[in-house]
């Protein structure tokens, strides 16, 4: 064990043991002030068939021993942000103001009663293993880790709805599924002006604790690591003791448990006796005798202030020793066999009309109980039912949405595909253009060269026509040169046939045309005879 993990074992059981102790206190001077009459009881033996050690006190019904296997850090729960939405919680008020700390002390008092025992067992709920204490009355704490610190849950015996929920900075008090308080971080009540302001994490702790109890019910039980036990056993005895020290610095709070401490303690004495034995045999488990001494300790002061019945393992207990009656004056003629004084006086039964009385109240009381599990029943089937409808509704949306992105996606993928083939036409198409202009183009080049050299040929025989004709009769046929040059512009006016005429081409004839037209007209001047 570490060091650490002993100095918090052994202080938290010094708190624990001079809470019992003052607490036992408290009840003896509250009996004393009840019957004045009575003298002091002198120290004697308890009644009771005492355990001689830790080892002789049965282990809680539902609690595994801690393992030492080795496990994966712990997962921690979800913070109240990021739990799902809820339906939203009823928020009621108290009509007794001087009830407002009665969920804190009430849950205060099963805390003290669980002591420093480690958790029964825990369980797989979504990833989150919460550890789980089971009263023998089935009250029920559940604690599941945070990223900060615990979350922790009340329940009353049997009851799948709690009275309190705690995260470490605020505290949330229910009455039958209804938000009535709600305290800060340090067990102040907050105004009813602000509890509004919080009812919607209050909705969803409320639903989230329904569904970690029933997981807890029905999931398989597993043992809880040792290792994470202590790890984080600090965080969850600080917050213990924060509330303590608020008690004492609180007026009205500790009024009010000083009210009903009595019967808290009697209401969780064996308990806190049973499970504070098994803190002992765990803490001697670890080698820590100080701690597992102080736990033995508490566990006795407890067995000593728990009213008569039988106690774990079987034990009759009767209570702490009554005090002696004062013996009587002595008589003139002493009896023969005087009575032992000391002895507790018979019991004195019930008359007829309060035995039915007591039934009567009885009856209403399992009616009423049975009317409000009923209630609870329907409660949670109907959330049950609505959470499965939100589900459903949720799950057509997400379908319907998913149908509709397919149906998107594929439009979108088929007009895409009727784009690229409409690409594909319009480049085939282009190049096929392009083709037939290069072929115009190179026929039309082809045109033009043959057609130049049909009239350079035709020019080359008009020339060597005229010059035979000249030479045979000079005056009547054109020279030569003449000749020529008309052959060439009547090749060159064959082949501009060819070519496309443009402005600049047109200008450009003109001009050529009219070049030849002086070229004749000086041949002809040189041509001609001296007169």
């Amino acid at each position: 064990m570490r060091k650490e993990d002993t100095t918090v074992t052994q202080s938290s059981a010094a708190r624990r043991l001079t809470t019992t102790i003052l607490s036992g206190a408290l009840a003896a001077l509250a009996l004393a002030g009840c019957n004045k009459s009575q003298t002091a009881p002198p120290a004697a033996a308890n009644t009771a068939t005492a355990a001689a050690a830790p080892t002789d006190v049965p282990a809680p019904a539902d609690a595994l021993p801690l393992t030492d296997t080795s496990s994966a850090p712990l997962t921690t729960a979800p913070p109240a942000t990021a739990l799902p939405t809820a339906p939203p919680v009823r928020v009621a008020y108290l009509r007794d103001p001087n009830q407002g700390y009665a969920y804190l002390d009430k849950a205060t008092a099963m805390r003290n009663a669980f002591g420093d025992a480690p958790p029964d067992y825990t369980y797989d709920y979504q990833g989150v293993h919460p550890w789980v204490w089971r009263s023998s009355d089935r009250a029920t704490q559940l604690v599941e880790p945070l990223a900060d610190g615990n979350r922790s849950y009340y329940f009353q015996p049997g009851a799948a709805l709690p009275y309190l929920i705690s995260d470490g900075s605020y505290s949330y008090g229910y009455d039958d599924g209804a938000l009535v308080i709600v305290y800060d971080g340090h067990g102040r009540p907050l105004p009813s002006a602000q509890m509004a302001g919080r009812a919607d994490l209050a909705a969803r702790y409320l639903q989230r604790a329904q569904d970690i109890y029933m997981a807890s019910l029905r999931a398989q039980h597993m043992a809880v690591v040792r290792e994470h036990w202590l790890a984080r056993r600090a965080a969850w005895e600080e917050q213990e003791a924060l509330w303590e020290r608020q008690q004492e610095q609180d007026a009205a709070w500790r009024a009010y448990h000083q009210q009903y401490a009595q019967d808290q303690d009697a209401r969780w004495a064996a308990e806190r006796y049973q499970r504070e034995a098994e803190a002992s045999r765990v803490a001697a488990a670890m080698n820590d005798q100080a701690a597992a001494q102080m736990a033995w300790q508490a566990a006795l002061a407890a067995r000593n202030r728990a009213p008569p019945g039988p106690m774990p393992g079987g034990q009759a207990f009767n209570g702490p020793p009554p005090a002696p009656r004062p013996p009587p004056p002595a008589p003139i003629n002493p009896p023969v066999n005087p009575p032992a004084y000391g002895r507790p006086p018979a019991p004195i039964g019930p008359s007829p009309q309060q035995q039915a009385a007591a039934n009567a109240q009885a009856a209403a009381n399992a009616n009423d109980q049975a009317r409000r599990q009923a209630m609870m029943a329907a409660q949670v089937q109907a959330q049950a039912a609505a959470r499965q409808q939100a589900a459903a509704q949720t799950q057509a949306r997400q379908h319907a949405l998913a149908e509709q992105i397919a149906r998107e996606q594929a439009q979108a993928q088929t007009k895409a595909q009727q784009q690229a083939a409409a690409r594909q036409i319009a480049q085939q198409q282009a190049q096929q253009r392009a083709l037939a202009v290069q072929a115009q183009r190179q026929k039309l080049v082809a045109d033009q060269a043959q057609a130049a050299a049909q009239a350079r040929a035709q020019a080359k025989a008009a020339a060597q026509a005229a010059s035979h004709t000249h030479a045979q009769n000079p005056a009547a046929a054109p020279s030569p040169a003449k000749a020529a040059t008309q052959a060439q512009a009547h090749a060159q006016a064959k082949e501009q046939a060819h070519v496309p005429v443009t402005p600049a081409a047109e200008a450009a004839a003109k001009a050529k045309a009219d070049a030849l037209k002086k070229k004749r007209e000086a041949d002809a001047k040189t041509a001609a005879p001296p007169q």
